[in-house]
């Protein structure tokens, strides 16, 4: 059997988390968050726009619950992602 292209299991779990989210289901869809980021950090560079992007929902999600520690956490690694992938494409000009 083949396996799923990697991008449409990403999809995947980000289309579970956006449903969860939408029906207050923050639990499962920050759980839904972690398996994609689990993925997108073993399979993509530390500075992929992919990784920033399921921050930045880690980010909201832990807003919601209340957990304003880990969301800074979270907004702070997805900036730091954004400004690693400026410097990229800057010294790339």
């Amino acid at each position: 059997m083949n396996e799923l292209p990697l991008f449409f299991i990403l999809s995947i779990y980000i289309a579970l988390a956006a449903i969860h989210f939408d029906l207050h289901g923050f639990d499962q869809a920050l759980d839904n968050c972690q398996h994609a980021l689990d993925i997108e950090s073993k399979s993509l560079p530390l500075d992929h726009p992919s990784l920033a992007v399921t921050y930045e929902y880690m980010t909201t999600i832990y807003e919601r619950l209340g957990n304003f520690d880990r969301a800074k956490d979270c907004l702070n690694k997805s900036n730091t992602i954004d400004h690693l992938r400026t410097l990229v494409l800057r010294s790339a000009l």
